[in-house]
């Protein structure tokens, strides 16, 4: 139907004089002596077709209406076809009578005629075309054209059956927009990952990139050994990489509450000594040290992983719910920079850092370089507020080198937590005397 309906328009295209008046005639004879008349209906039927082809998109756009009222186009080609037909009779029928009557008749029959030829062949043009060029799509941007003309098809079927049922239908439409978002996601870059496939999505990352650097927010008691099965199994899966002969980092930012008790840094020093042995670097600050900015994120914001520094991104909070965790893997792609911002929060966090081991500190070489200046002005600041009663190691205030310095280093942290408060309170205290003063002149 296709190919006829090409045929059809690029003959009435290129055809006109004799050749179109020859057709004419043979379908239709001209009033006997007016047998020139052919020659003003080729013109008349060229004017037609010339006329509706220079709406043929707007008529084209009719098929994708949603409701028939607005699709009148294809009723009026019919309504035409039928005037013309019964035009068309009533002119045979009185042949071979000359009369004016009769000299409009003929003229009159062919614009209905074509016009209502050329619209209904538009018409099938177009919608073949359309369904042509939907499968030629199909065919170049994917290899899984018929898995997914099956799935629209069944989408088809299925709308069709619960046409009727109010409540298999919204059910069924949530659960289909819940898998669209989530097909849209991954067109964004975004993977979501149930817990039953986490070891899997997280092995092939592992096979791909080289290392993980991650961050971890106030969750210091999911790294210890008496953590829920989920944090469990996700600690092994870094070690796996460590054994694979990845690059495996964990940053640990600590909240007030892990911070400023005595528990809290018992737990620190046990999670850093199981990160040790597993062979995963560590880093340590707080959370309230980082600058406003940061500090203003959620927390959700601050807890990420980052493969291969900046190929992706992945997100695995323990606070979801044992069993409603996911994880998110986030990919750079054009359409998205979520990956590049969370490279650079990810580098912004590095000077604000206390406590490093020394996998974390040579496996960072770089970004240490890129952000010394930083590195030093924190320093600064740091003894500044301590008042010197702490120099820094090296670049980092404090610097494992060896197992047996975690606990003395972990102790020493403490004390610069405690001095930090002490110093902060006393600014606090001074400013609120100095205020007291203003307030009393």
């Amino acid at each position: 139907m296709k190919r006829i309906a090409k045929k059809y328009l690029a003959f009435l295209t290129v055809a006109g004089g004799a050749p179109l008046a020859l057709t004419i005639d043979h379908l239709i004879p001209a009033p006997p002596g007016y047998e020139n008349l052919k020659y003003v209906a080729s013109f008349v039927c060229l004017m037609t077709f010339c006329g509706v082809s220079a709406y043929r998109d707007l008529i084209a756009q009719m098929l994708e209406q949603s409701s028939i009222r607005k699709r009148w186009m294809p009723a009026l080609a019919v309504f035409m076809a039928i005037a013309c037909a019964l035009l068309m009779a009533t002119y045979l029928s009185r042949l071979p009578s000359v009369d004016s009557w009769q000299i409009v008749a003929y003229i009159s029959v062919w614009p209905p005629a074509v016009a209502s030829a050329t619209m209904l062949l538009i018409f099938l043009y177009y919608q073949q075309d359309a369904r042509y060029r939907f499968l030629g799509t199909l065919d170049v941007l994917t290899d899984h054209r018929e898995e997914i003309i099956t799935t629209l098809e069944q989408y088809a079927h299925w709308e069709a059956q619960v046409s009727a049922d109010p409540v298999r239908r919204v059910i069924g439409a949530h659960a289909i927009q819940r898998e669209l978002s989530l097909i849209h996601g991954v067109m964004q870059g975004e993977i979501r990952v149930n817990p039953s496939d986490l070891a899997r999505t997280f092995g092939m990352l592992g096979d791909a990139y080289a290392r993980f650097d991650a961050v971890s927010t106030h969750e210091l008691p999911f790294w210890t050994t008496k953590g829920d099965p989920f944090a469990t199994a996700y600690f092994e899966l870094g070690e796996e990489l460590v054994r694979k002969g990845k690059t495996v980092n964990r940053r640990l930012l600590l909240a007030t509450d892990e911070a400023d008790s005595d528990v809290g840094m018992e737990t620190l020093l046990e999670v850093l000594l199981k990160h040790r042995r597993a062979g995963i670097g560590f880093s340590v600050g707080f959370i309230d040290e980082l600058p406003t900015c940061m500090r203003q994120l959620e927390e959700n914001a601050l807890d990420f992983a980052l493969w291969d520094s900046d190929k992706a991104y992945s997100v695995f909070r323990q606070n979801e719910g044992s069993w409603a965790r996911t994880m998110r893997v986030t990919f750079e792609m054009d359409s998205n920079k979520h990956v590049a911002k969370k490279v650079e929060l990810y580098a912004h966090m590095l000077p604000h850092t206390l406590l490093v081991d020394r996998t974390y500190k040579a496996s960072h070489g770089n970004l240490i370089h890129t952000m010394q200046p930083r590195l030093t002005a924190e320093n600064v600041h740091l003894q500044q507020r301590l008042d010197g009663q702490f120099q820094p190691d090296g670049d980092f205030f404090l610097e494992v080198t060896d197992t047996n310095e975690i606990e003395k280093k972990v102790r020493t942290l403490a004390k610069i937590r405690q001095a930090l408060q002490v110093a902060d309170s006393g600014e606090l205290h001074s400013y609120s005397k100095f205020s007291g003063s203003l307030s009393r002149l």
